[in-house]
């Protein structure tokens, strides 16, 4: 949020499924792994703000991107 001075509150990660090529699921479970387990904050999902939880359950995530990017459900 460059036009923003703080204090910030979280990070937002998008994923676009128009930009989707073959591996960015797993990239971007992969990123969201990392910044969970490196981040003392809680990570959720979707427009309902759905608690991901630690540990992540990183194939259950990656069904949801995944679902989304095939049918844009389950933000």
């Amino acid at each position: 949020m460059h036009h923003h001075p703080g204090p910030f509150e979280g990070l937002r990660l998008h994923y676009d499924p128009e930009l989707d090529t073959s591996g960015m699921v797993a990239h971007f479970v992969d990123v969201v792994e990392r910044l969970a387990n490196l981040l003392p904050a809680q990570t959720l999902w979707g427009q309902q703000r759905e608690p991901i939880g630690l540990p992540i359950a990183t194939d259950a995530l990656a069904a949801r991107v995944q679902r989304f990017v095939d049918t844009g459900e389950g933000q």
